[in-house]
């Protein structure tokens, strides 16, 4: 923050009391935080949990009037008198008279009556706030600051999609604030930006009220109704930042409110930005509807940003560097890696004397900026790090005290399991024991070898961060970590010791221990086993290919796919795996292609005849990256390939990559009477094919476009948990006749309608658009009976003008993955159908996190007596998800459990309605059913709460 609103009276304050823990010092903010509450619980009663970070935000002016409580403990500890003393200035604010009902009716008028000055219209205090905000910070964040472009495009492509939440993620220092700050900068005049601080709220915030209260409104009896009015006329988009969210705590308050929000408004032009510090990364799967609508970016859940490459950071100094800074290169090294985050960058370039560096590590560095400053008196960073660095100073202080290696790991594994789930408790303790390592290193070493040291949390987090800051380990301490690693499921501590690249074994001994955690975990390992091989010495592959054994599937997937990488396998090795017994081995050596098989014509076309569908597709997903002409042989021999979904693979591959030389090869094999017959995918690649130019213009292919008429999308549905549906089946194998039954029970009131499996299999996809003409006004559901190629259905459902999916009978979460990503290209909901083995609270939550919209328990009829109750599954699988839960189960009007019980959001009726003389008159009887208001028992049950 500016110089200009700096408290620097109470930090003077508090630098001039001595500390009762250390006299020969001040007293830091941690310590002071604890005083308050010591004096507030002995004088008040009440407890409070202050902490160095809310210290640090009243010296850089964040909060310049505090709770009275808090005064009044403040000018006790720091013995003075007045508020003005403590730098305390009480807020001049305008009271506004309270807004009655027909005052907010007015609130829309240009002009009254009188000519009186109207009520601003929505935004214009907003946009007054932020800039003031603005100006306060920008000369603090923006010196030095370098903007980067990914992170600001994506933000564009944001504002420019119907997507309502982006995520903002990184370590801390990468720059969130300012990249927030200069977006906010860069949209202010064409859109109304909020910048809020999650750090200053608790659970208990109400978000609606906090957007109200920064546009200068009356928050009224109800805060989501004054909030829907007050957006009603707004023409810009609205974006709500949120920063500081660095504690579960605070992430969960904006979470929970945002998902609030966007249940009940809406207004697409209300956006939301998140901005919370990482690792670890947070799970949303809590909150549907803010998971649900949340930007991606690539493969990303929104922007993630990192410390910088070394190039970059050079290139970055060069560019801010002044005349009286050295070149990169004449850098210290500790200089040089602490270059690499933003911050440390901004701290070296404004106060750390040159001449002063030494080695060390970050804790250290931060040791040193910080005594420069108080010397000096230069420009003030102020930044959470450096209250975590005060924190770590104290962990430090009461380790040395604790001095026994059995009492130190006790505080780390305390530390290190509060770390997990949040972000600043895990800064706290990288500095602390980055101060461990350079003070107190021999503790370090003897702690973690302790048989207290936890392996599932303490130990992995210690290797991780010791990876993260360079710093060294006892060789002891490695050799004893990769014992443990083996010894049980602890494939974490497993990853963590490759990621430390320091010698602790031989070349010999870390190739056997390679293979035996192979042995253990697998396909889990495989990237961080490959990174390790990469970063390591020559040596370390060689030892691993004469150590890794080809009969044993686990050794040969490796080598095959990774090891090539790092050392030549060899003609027969290669020979060996490209008639492994096992088609995993060769699919791996096809995944290969485009790394280091690229010129091994031999291996190539064996694979492209290879007797299995699956290895000559993964193949076709990597020929389009060979080079030279052996990917063009490769590609036409693909094109003749037996099995479609090689050829589409290939298709799709070669469209991904925009080769000119494939893509007439392309074009030119896809005439034939059998291309005719080609999938919608292969289509649609195809068409894109065709439209970069690549053929001729006589040579069109025509890729079918999914629907845009679509009447709802994946949150919309995920809504409908908050009331109760009837969905009518059509399980019927006549079109006309389901045609006829789905037009009376529209007019009937239904909402949804079901296009059932043997409607699809007697008349193709076909059938789902002839069901959206006949019910023009309801939803349709397409019944997708399928084991494996979720995908597909998908595709073909949205294609065909489903509103919806309802999947029966995936075999995997992977089939379901294939689903929700195609899904996410129409914005189309997927529900699924729960097999009676899988209805846990695992399955269910691994489900939800993949993306699926809703579940269905379906109950098959024809089990008569001997099947189960539907209602009473659908009852315990709704207290597990707070997603929509359909029901079916051969309902009729004779039923009184359809009130009396809970439990479900969408009724599933087939031949209750479709069979009857009357489908419409039925389908009215079973609505007003459903529709009486519920009983005692019902509500007990759960079945009118929402979530």
């Amino acid at each position: 923050m500016n110089n200009a609103y700096a408290n620097n009276r109470l930090r003077r304050l508090r630098e001039q009391t001595r500390s009762e823990e250390a006299p020969a010092q001040s007293m830091s903010r941690i310590e002071l935080a604890g005083a308050v509450n010591a004096w507030v619980q002995a004088r008040r009663g009440r407890e409070c949990d202050l902490d160095a970070n809310y210290i640090g935000k009243l010296e850089r002016g964040n909060i310049r009037w505090p709770q009275k409580d808090y005064r009044d403990a403040l000018r006790a500890i720091l013995g003075v008198d007045t508020n003005e003393e403590l730098g305390f200035q009480p807020p001049q604010r305008q009271v506004l008279p309270a807004v009655s009902e027909e005052e907010q009716q007015r609130e829309f008028t240009p002009v009254n009556s009188s000519g009186a000055r109207p009520f601003p219209s929505w935004g214009e205090s907003s946009r007054g706030r932020t800039a003031h905000l603005m100006k306060q910070l920008r000369q603090h964040h923006a010196r030095h600051y370098h903007r980067p472009e990914p992170a600001v495009a994506a933000f564009d492509r944001f504002l420019a999609s119907a997507d309502r939440a982006l995520l903002v993620t990184g370590p801390a220092g990468t720059g969130k604030t300012s990249l927030t700050l200069h977006l906010a900068e860069r949209h202010h005049t064409e859109t109304v930006i909020q910048l809020h601080n999650g750090s200053e709220w608790d659970s208990s915030t109400d978000l609606a009220r906090e957007i109200l209260r920064y546009d200068s409104r009356s928050c009224g009896d109800d805060s989501l109704l004054s909030l829907e009015h007050a957006l009603f006329n707004a023409g810009a988009t609205t974006v709500i930042v949120i920063d500081g969210l660095d504690t579960p705590e605070r992430l969960d308050t904006a979470a929970r409110g945002c998902d609030t929000l966007i249940r009940y408004i809406y207004d697409h032009r209300l956006r939301f930005v998140l901005c919370f510090r990482t690792p670890p990364i947070p799970d949303l799967s809590r909150f549907p509807l803010l998971q649900t609508n949340l930007h991606t970016v690539g493969t990303e859940s929104g922007i993630l940003l990192d410390r910088w490459t070394e190039a970059d950071a050079r290139r970055i100094w060069s560019e801010h560097a002044n005349p009286h800074e050295p070149d990169w290169d004449r850098l210290p090294p500790l200089m040089r890696r602490m270059a690499r985050t933003p911050l440390l960058m901004r701290m070296i370039k404004t106060q750390l004397p040159q001449g002063q560096a030494r080695e060390g590590n970050t804790y250290t560095f931060i040791e040193q900026w910080l005594n420069s400053r108080h010397l000096n008196e230069p420009v003030i960073i102020e930044h959470d790090v450096l209250d975590d660095f005060e924190q770590a100073r104290r962990h430090l202080t009461e380790l040395q005290v604790l001095r026994e290696p059995g009492r130190a790991i006790q505080k780390l594994n305390a530390l290190a399991t509060t770390s997990l789930t949040d972000a600043r408790s895990r800064v706290a303790l990288a500095l602390t024991l980055a101060g461990l390592a350079f003070h107190q290193p021999e503790l370090l070493s003897s702690a973690a070898l302790t048989p207290g040291c936890d392996p599932e949390t303490t130990l992995p987090m210690i290797l991780e961060i010791a990876a993260e800051h360079d710093l060294e380990l006892n060789r002891e301490v490695i050799r004893t970590a990769a014992g443990q690693a083996l010894q049980a499921d602890r494939v974490r501590l497993a990853s963590a010791l490759l990621g430390y690249h320091r010698p602790g074994l031989s070349e010999a001994e870390q190739a056997q221990w390679i293979c035996d955690a192979l042995n253990r975990y697998g396909s889990q390992l495989w990237p961080a086993i490959n990174q390790f091989v990469a970063e390591s010495a020559g040596p370390v592959a060689t030892a691993l290919l004469t150590k890794l054994n080809l009969s044993n599937p686990s050794h040969a997937i490796y080598m095959a796919r990774y090891l090539g990488e790092s050392t030549p396998l060899g003609e027969h090795v290669i020979s060996e795996l490209q008639t492994h017994p096992d088609w995993r081995v060769r699919a791996a050596l096809a995944e290969a292609a485009a790394d280091h098989l690229s010129t091994n014509t031999t291996s190539l076309t064996a694979l492209a005849h290879d007797p299995d569908y699956k290895v000559r597709s993964r193949l076709a997903a990597a020929v389009a990256r060979t080079s030279g002409g052996l990917a063009e042989s490769i590609t036409e021999t693909l094109l003749s390939d037996p099995n479609w979904h090689v050829r589409t693979t290939l298709v799709q591959a070669v469209a991904h990559e925009a080769d000119p030389r494939l893509d007439a090869i392309i074009l030119s094999h896809c005439q034939g009477p059998e291309w005719r017959r080609r999938p919608p995918a292969a289509a649609k690649a195809l068409g894109e094919i065709t439209a970069r130019g690549a053929a001729d213009s006589n040579q069109h292919v025509l890729a079918t476009e999914p629907r845009s008429d679509r009447r709802i999308d994946r949150s919309g549905y995920r809504r409908l948990r908050v009331r109760r549906s009837l969905q009518i089946a059509l399980d019927l194998y006549d079109l006309e006749r389901a045609r006829e039954v789905a037009s009376a029970v529209a007019k009937a009131g239904v909402d949804l309608i079901e296009v059932g499996d043997p409607l699809i299999k007697t008349n193709g996809v076909a059938a789902i658009e002839a069901i959206r003409q006949s019910a023009p006004e309801s939803l349709i559901i397409a019944e997708m009976m399928s084991a494996d190629w979720g995908r597909d259905q998908v595709e073909l459902a949205a294609k065909a003008g489903a509103d919806a999916v309802l999947l029966i009978g995936p075999a995997s979460f992977a089939s379901m993955d294939q689903a929700v990503t195609a899904a996410r290209k129409y914005d189309l909901p997927v529900t699924i159908d729960i097999p009676d083995a899988h209805r846990n609270r695992e399955w269910i939550q691994q489900a939800e996190h993949i993306g699926i919209d809703g579940f269905t328990i379906t109950t098959n009829i024809d089990l008569g007596i001997a099947g189960p109750t539907p209602l009473e599954q659908a009852k315990q699988v709704r207290s597990l998800t707070q997603r929509p839960i359909a029901v079916s189960g051969g309902f009729s009007l004779s039923d009184p459990e359809l009130v009396l019980r809970g439990g479900w959001d969408i009724l599933i009726v087939g031949r209750a309605v479709v069979d009857a003389v009357d489908p419409a008159q039925a389908a009215r009887q079973l609505l007003d059913l459903i529709d009486q208001p519920a009983t005692p028992e019902r509500r007990h049950n759960g079945a009118d709460d929402t979530p």
